[in-house]
């Protein structure tokens, strides 16, 4: 069976604590800058948020839970952010790369940046290849769904394994 090529970035689908996903909090868009819902956000160095960006380590924040236009450079506006690091995400894996069970409790980063759906305002962003240095995500298991098995474009469960907020652990 082959999986769909269907990216959608990050979509919250639990907590590791069982319960229910931490409302997001406010952060400032930087300005000239645009974050589609389920973008990966970072710090920028003005105290503002940007967009992520593949190899950005410790700066992670968390995932955008809205669309925001700044691209008309108004400056100042707000962006609801989930950035509560217990969150379980779900997300697709990049073309070109197989991943398998031995992928679990591996880390990984996210692709080079590609904007996201201009009519749907969501993100586009995949996981890339996972290994075990340590990468910003860390895959937890397949997501349980129809039409999805291992192999290109699968579907994981991943959380957060480095931010902002803490280290890293370097997989199996």
């Amino acid at each position: 069976m082959a999986n769909s090529d269907t990216p959608y970035g990050f979509i919250p689908i639990g907590h590791v604590s069982g319960g229910a996903i931490p409302e997001p909090h406010e952060y400032t868009l930087a300005t000239g800058s645009t974050i589609y819902k389920g973008d990966p956000v970072l710090n920028s160095s003005a105290g503002t948020v940007i967009v992520g960006a593949a190899s950005a380590t410790t700066t992670h924040i968390g995932i955008a839970a809205e669309y925001v236009d700044d691209s008309a450079s108004a400056g100042g506006k707000k962006i609801m952010v989930y950035d509560d690091l217990g969150i379980i995400y779900k997300v697709q894996t990049t073309d070109s790369i197989t991943t398998s069970i031995s992928n679990v409790f591996n880390t990984a980063d996210i692709i080079t940046y590609a904007a996201g759906n201009t009519t749907t305002k969501h993100s586009k962003m995949e996981l890339d290849t996972p290994g075990t240095s340590s990468k910003p995500w860390i895959i937890l298991r397949l997501h349980d769904e129809p039409s999805n098995a291992w192999g290109e474009f699968s579907k994981v469960e991943v959380k957060y394994n480095q931010s902002m907020w803490f280290g890293a652990y370097a997989g199996v």
